[in-house]
């Protein structure tokens, strides 16, 4: 998982406590030195907590964001390199992108940088659960409730391969799912769509790319 953190940045994980060296996780010893590596599965445990503890303490600069597409852009890449561009997405992948919404005036508010999962494709869109729409602590929740439908116990075991084996109504029953739930269209998505790998998708549901019209993260949540 090729994530820019802050190099020196610690997490602690099964009572041990671990560095990041700026390629590689260390186990920190008793002295403060750096003993063993981690293991890459306990590597994508630990880049997830970190970027999840990164995510949720940093304040957006609100005129930076804005409505800028090279603001959106800029925190893909400050993020992972495990990204892609696609043309035709899949259904059970994940995906962002930027948003301009059909009939935006009508609406109470709308995310103009949508994370889904997709669900249907149609001809003129597709189907997708934007994670955007709950708390961080319901993202887990929903995502834990989600994993199921990869066959998965724990997103350590994520390959490349995988993707969510999902339809409607497999999906309908998953608690939270139905304030995640909306249609988007081809023709308002504005700018790449970004396909984001199996191994990226727990540390990417804290991305900080989320941001609505209308109304504030925490109105949204409550809603």
């Amino acid at each position: 998982m090729a994530t820019k953190l802050k190099i020196g940045t610690e997490v602690l994980l099964k009572g041990n406590n671990y560095r990041w060296l700026g390629a590689q996780w260390a186990r920190v010893g008793s002295r403060g030195k750096t003993t063993k590596m981690a293991t890459k599965r306990a590597s994508i445990k630990l880049t997830t907590q970190a970027i999840k503890k990164n995510v949720l303490k940093t304040k957006i600069n609100k005129k930076d964001a804005g409505s800028s597409m090279k603001w959106f852009n800029d925190q893909i890449e400050k993020t992972t390199s495990k990204f892609k561009e696609v043309t035709k997405p899949r259904v059970g992948g994940m995906y962002t992108y930027g948003y301009d919404p059909k009939g935006k005036k009508t609406l109470p508010y709308y995310d103009k940088f949508p994370l889904i999962i997709l669900v249907k494709p149609y001809k003129d869109g597709f189907l997708g659960l934007n994670v955007h729409y709950l708390s961080p602590a319901n993202r887990d929740k929903f995502f834990t409730a989600m994993l199921k439908f990869t066959g998965k116990k724990d997103p350590a075991l994520l390959t490349e391969k995988d993707l969510f084996d999902i339809n409607w109504n497999k999906v309908a029953k998953v608690p939270l799912v139905e304030k995640t739930v909306h249609r988007y269209l081809f023709n308002h998505v504005k700018t790449k769509l970004v396909e984001i790998g199996p191994q990226e998708w727990e540390a990417s549901i804290y991305l900080p790319t989320a941001k609505f019209k209308g109304a504030s993260q925490k109105e949204v949540w409550s809603s």
